[in-house]
Parts: structure tokens; sequence; C-alpha cells
């Protein structure tokens, strides 16, 4: 599995994880942790589509690209906002959902690391001299 795909997958399982955990705290809690991951995952899939053809890209394409991943950051920040000041979610409940991104990142590049080779196994055996 490549390492952007694991790590999907981790913050795609977390954001289901944290939400149910948080839906055993409270229905309230629940539902602000379901939004907070629901963006956190929405945002997490565009900021690897976006980085993907960003480093496939040349010069011009990644001025433009860049300038996608800055309204991106604008767009997420103002839906957080905008469920945050609508009183509608728990705050807790968003914050736990959300966080989501960050704990899957984590999580799928330490799980990456303890799955790739050590390098003393790609190393050879240094040779005596005789």
């Amino acid at each position: 599995m490549r390492t952007i795909d694991r790590i999907t997958t981790y913050v795609a399982a977390f954001g289901v994880l944290l939400s149910v955990v948080a839906f055993g705290v409270s229905t309230e809690v629940g539902i602000g942790a379901l939004a907070g991951a629901t963006i956190a995952i929405g945002d997490w899939l565009v900021t690897r589509l976006v980085g993907a053809r960003l480093l496939a890209a040349g010069d011009r394409g990644r001025t433009v690209l860049s300038l996608v991943l800055v309204s991106k950051m604008t767009l997420v920040l103002g839906a957080c906002g905008a469920v945050l000041w609508s009183g509608r979610v728990s705050a807790l409940g968003f914050v736990i959902g959300i966080s989501a991104m960050v704990v899957g990142v984590v999580a799928g590049g330490v799980h990456e690391s303890l799955a790739a080779p050590t390098p003393a196994a790609e190393i050879p055996p240094p040779v005596e001299n005789e």
C-alpha cells in the first residue's frame, strides 16, 4: 500500500472511530464530531488530490495549484467558522472530529515507518581486507 493511501485510510478510520466515541458521550457531541470528521476527511482528500497534481505540474502549474491550496485552506477555515458560529453543533465534538486528520496523518506515518524495511537490511556487509 502506498503511503498516501495508508494515511487516507487512517484519516477516514479515525474520523469514524472518533465520531462513534463522541456519540458515546452524547448525541450533541457526536453530531459535532461527525461534522468535524466530515470536514477533516474532505480537507484531506482535496489536499491529497491537489498535492499530487502540484508535484507533477510545471512551474506555471505549481503557481496556480499553490493558489488553489491557499483558497482551499480559506474555504476550510470558513466552513469551520460557519459550523461553529451556527451554534448547531458542539464545539467540543467538532474539535474531536476535526482532529481525525491530525491523528490519522500521524498514525499513518508511524505505521508506514514501522512497516518500512530497516536501513541495516539494505546495506551490504563490509568487505574485509586481506
